[in-house]
C-alpha cells in the first residue's frame, strides 16, 4: 500500500511539472514574452496588386497577427499583434516588397477633424 502512496505522489508530481511546462511555454514551444496586443493599421499605395497584399496578410498570421478588417475602398487592413510582431515582420518581409508597393505600419489611434474641440 506504501508503495501505491508513492507512485500516485510521483504521478502527481510528473503531471504538475508537465503542466507548468505547458504554461511557460507557448503550444509550439518557444518561450514567448506574452506582450500586449495594439490594433494596426497598414496601408498599401493604391497600384499594390491584390496577391502581395493577401500575402502579406498571411505573412502576419503565420507571426500571430489577427487580421481584423480588410479595407475594401483603399488598399489597406487592420491587424491586432504585440509590437515584437511587427518588429519581426519589418525585419523579415519588408525588404522583400517591391519598392513601389511598400506598406506603410502604424499604431491604430483615434482620428479627429478638428482635434476633438468641434469646428472653429
Amino acid at each position: 500500500m506504501e508503495t501505491l502512496k508513492w507512485i500516485i505522489s510521483l504521478l502527481m508530481l510528473l503531471v504538475g511539472l508537465t503542466t507548468g511546462a505547458a504554461i511557460a511555454y507557448d503550444y509550439d514551444g518557444q518561450n514567448q514574452q506574452h506582450e500586449a496586443k495594439t490594433s494596426w493599421l497598414i496601408s498599401f499605395p493604391e497600384a499594390a496588386p491584390a496577391a502581395v497584399i493577401d500575402d502579406l496578410m498571411t505573412k502576419l498570421e503565420d507571426l500571430g497577427a489577427t487580421i481584423t478588417h480588410k479595407f475594401s475602398t483603399i488598399s489597406a487592413f487592420s491587424f491586432e499583434a504585440a509590437q515584437s510582431v511587427v518588429t519581426d515582420f519589418n525585419s523579415r518581409f519588408q525588404a522583400q516588397v517591391n519598392a513601389a508597393w511598400k506598406p506603410t505600419i502604424e499604431a491604430d489611434s483615434v482620428v479627429t477633424a478638428f482635434d476633438g474641440n468641434g469646428p472653429v
